[in-house]
């Protein structure tokens, strides 16, 4: 199951929701609360390492690179 989380420029804030639309409800929260649209993005959470985004883990990226070597 694909977990979702709520990133600001701090990183991940907010995860455990299980599909797209439950991350856009709770993100329309946070915006109604007074975030800025722009600080508050929906991503895909990294399956392998908490608390960061599939797209931009920096473990999975340091062990790709040393895969590469």
């Amino acid at each position: 199951m694909t977990e979702y989380g709520l990133f600001s420029d701090e990183g991940c804030f907010e995860a455990q929701m299980y599909s797209v639309e439950e991350a856009e409800v709770r993100r329309a929260e946070y915006i109604a609360e007074g975030e800025e649209p722009e600080d508050v993005v929906i991503k895909e959470m990294c399956p392998d390492h908490e608390g960061e985004s599939r797209a931009d883990c920096p473990e999975c990226w340091s062990e790709s690179a040393e895969d590469d070597e």
